[in-house]
């Protein structure tokens, strides 16, 4: 009696076996490979300092692959420390803009060069001026 018992649940063990396999390999698809890899450069943090200096409040945005981010609301001469990828795309824009690319007074695409930086926004006039010592827009 034991051994036909044992018999019928030989089967279940196998098809436990067989969804364990299955939802393992599934996670290691999901998870991918994370090596640091030439091609994986978008996963690169970064962590820069964005400066109001335009003289009127502003908002910061960022445009990654996904989709448009609110960052933060920056009165004249605030500034906000922001986590962000390589590859992202971060701009200014004014006060209620909803994040439209139409009003943006600066954009910047992020690369490895930017995690030392600060960003700085100024008005046109001080744009004139300067010349590229730092990352500036107008």
């Amino acid at each position: 009696l034991l051994h036909k018992n044992m018999a019928s649940i030989q089967p279940i063990r196998t098809l436990i076996v067989t969804f364990s396999v299955i939802a393992l390999i599934s996670t290691l698809l999901v998870m991918g490979d994370t090596g640091s890899d030439s091609c994986d450069a978008k996963q690169q943090l970064l962590s820069v300092v964005f400066e109001n200096q335009s003289g009127r409040p502003v908002e910061l945005w960022s445009d990654t692959l996904d989709a448009v981010y609110f960052q933060a609301a920056l009165e004249n001469e605030a500034q906000v420390r922001v986590d962000t990828f390589v590859g992202d795309r971060m701009y200014f824009t004014p006060p209620g803009s909803g994040g439209s690319h139409e009003r943006q007074y600066y954009m910047l695409s992020m690369t490895a060069s930017h995690a030392q930086d600060k960003v700085t926004l100024y008005d046109k006039e001080t744009m004139k001026t300067i010349k590229n010592k730092q990352h500036v827009g107008c």
